[in-house]
């Protein structure tokens, strides 16, 4: 067993009706000042909070973590639990012991009435919103969790995005902006192993204001692997006061689509690119991403793809048919496509599908010409074209 990872007692400052914890981690003999802060509403007092962003960390430093006050007892035997299946999933990540004292649990009559739901204005995230749109008091959007916070642009947009969209739907939106990743990545995998620990820490750092928490799924329950949010592992960041509970595993992507196109609200508002080119304008997907053409899909499946408002190019058939759908995507193709077969209303679509799942745009030589042109674009076009994107970029922002 290796130094013992161990954090400061967190600060806690209010101001205005905003709140903000910092804590000072101590790991692998380097010192990491970390912070989160919240728009509105009262907070934990972070020591909980610091430990969930320690543990992936820990586990694969293979050192003991200390916390500097005491913790909740169902906390405390969750993650003890939580080590045991991504100890099993990943075995680099090893089992440490968490040395604390238990504190008290608080009384049932005094946990807050509110209830939540992260909200990324993906489609998982609104799927879960309108399935528990009556119940929620009001929904979390962190900042540095799926970006980091240098790209301030992004962050603008995203905040612009879900103000609107909290806005409209009338819910409270509460702003979660942290640091942490700038620690966790430097020890973990931030998809396949990190990013479940920065939505746990979230959710106990708002036990004051909500006693139930939810986090969208990524899979259902016949294409599930391991990954850093899951059903079996985001129940394990309950505490005493607020219960995490994963949903959405019994519905497939494509039906989730079609349930939030019912909403023109969500259609003016989605976001799901990966490529990071976020603009401050109305459509801030990129669509050309594996992800924003897996989306545009679905909406042309669900007949609502000429009604969202928020992809920068357009659906391409082509485009769609050249995606490489190897690997974890692939099961979000094959379900797409049973589903258009069902329907026999679209052949385009279909054809498009089926070469696009038989990958001959990835394979063989045609494969390596593929490759090869990618590595050209990137290392020859990509650098020239790089400044005069940034400055595009920064000129529609003003």
């Amino acid at each position: 067993m290796k130094n013992v990872v161990t954090y400061s007692l967190p600060v806690l400052q209010e101001s205005g009706g905003s709140s903000s914890v910092s804590s000072t981690i101590e790991a692998d003999g380097k010192t990491f000042d970390v912070w989160y802060r919240v728009s509105n509403g009262p907070v934990a007092n972070g020591v909980e909070t610091f430990l969930a962003a320690c543990l992936v960390p820990a586990m694969k430093l293979g050192c003991a973590i200390r916390t500097p006050a005491p913790i909740s007892a169902k906390l405390y035997h969750g993650l003890l639990q939580y080590q045991q299946i991504m100890h099993r999933w990943f075995p680099e990540l090893r089992l440490v012991p968490i040395e604390t004292e238990l504190h008290p649990d608080v009384p049932a009559e005094r946990l807050s009435p509110g209830v939540g739901s992260f909200f990324s204005a993906g489609v998982d995230a609104c799927y879960t919103f309108f399935q528990h749109q009556e119940d929620l008091s009001a929904c979390i959007l962190i900042h540095g969790f799926d970006y980091l916070l240098e790209y301030g642009h992004v962050r603008q947009t995203v905040s612009q995005i879900a103000q609107r969209a909290m806005q409209s739907l009338g819910k409270l939106l509460i702003e979660v902006d942290t640091n942490i990743r700038s620690f966790g990545d430097l020890y973990s995998h931030y998809r396949l192993q990190y990013h479940g620990c920065i939505l746990g820490s979230v959710a106990l750092l708002l036990a004051p204001q909500l006693h139930k928490v939810y986090i969208s799924s990524t899979c259902t329950y016949d294409n599930l692997y391991p990954l850093g949010t899951h059903p079996e592992t985001d129940p394990f960041w309950s505490n005493d006061q607020v219960n995490v509970i994963h949903d959405g595993c019994d519905t497939m992507r494509w039906q989730k689509t079609r349930r939030i196109a019912q909403s023109d609200t969500v259609l003016k508002i989605l976001r799901v690119c990966i490529s990071g080119s976020h603009h401050s304008a109305e459509q801030f997907n990129c669509g050309k991403c594996e992800k924003c053409i897996r989306t545009m899909m679905d909406l042309r499946l669900a007949g609502a793809l000429d009604r969202c408002t928020t992809f920068r190019h357009p659906f391409s058939l082509r485009r769609l048919a050249q995606t490489d759908t190897r690997g974890i995507v692939r099961w979000y193709y094959e379900q797409s496509h049973a589903e258009a077969q069902k329907r026999q209303d679209d052949p385009a679509l279909i054809r498009a599908l089926e070469i696009a799942l038989s990958n001959r745009h990835h394979t063989g030589f045609a494969g390596v010409l593929q490759r090869l042109s990618k590595q050209m674009r990137q290392r020859l076009l990509r650098p020239v074209f790089r400044p005069v994107e940034r400055f595009v970029n920064r000129t529609t922002r003003r």
